[in-house]
């Protein structure tokens, strides 16, 4: 949808807006394993979530309301990709490791894989209608960045799961 977005709100060429989202997943792939290093082996999972989001939350915020060229976009754009593709990464382990063995698969299932796949599914169609309504700032607002900081502020409440060192 941040095609559609750039060359929409921002009058941008399709290719610098393709160009921009394709180089921002590229960089937002190293937040799987940045994500994964630091809730693995310097803060719980919990609490690298609850980070993830919020700095994700963050440079979204700037992305969409402050970012005034291609390069802030680009950097704002990798940044938002990279913490929220790691908040992902990690979140999946947590919900898993929060329920008992013998409902591990159906518990993640539900509670982190299909409402991580209703979001893809309902996200789209979310941001259409708030853009449609309230314009493309406001939308991504009100469909992308409350939802994302608010997760992060739910996450706070959930029993965090303590590390086990191995060393």
């Amino acid at each position: 949808m941040l095609v559609l977005y750039f060359t929409q709100a921002r009058n941008w060429e399709i290719v610098d807006a393709i160009k921009i989202v394709g180089l921002s997943y590229g960089i937002g792939s190293f937040g799987y394993i940045a994500a994964a290093i630091v809730g693995e082996f310097l803060l719980i999972r919990r609490n690298t979530i609850i980070l993830w989001a919020l700095l994700g939350g963050l440079a979204f915020i700037y992305l969409i309301w402050m970012a005034d060229s291609w390069n802030k976009v680009l950097i704002s754009y990798g940044l938002m990709t990279l913490f929220f593709y790691g908040a992902y990464a990690v979140m999946a382990t947590f919900i898993a490791e929060n329920f008992p063995a013998e409902v591990r698969a159906t518990g993640a299932s539900f509670c982190g894989t299909l409402a991580i796949n209703l979001g893809f599914g309902l996200g789209p169609l979310a941001i259409t209608y708030a853009a449609t309504n309230y314009g493309w700032n406001m939308g991504y607002t009100i469909v992308g960045i409350i939802p994302i900081i608010a997760a992060a502020l739910i996450f706070l409440f959930l029993k965090p799961v303590p590390r086990e060192d191995v060393f």
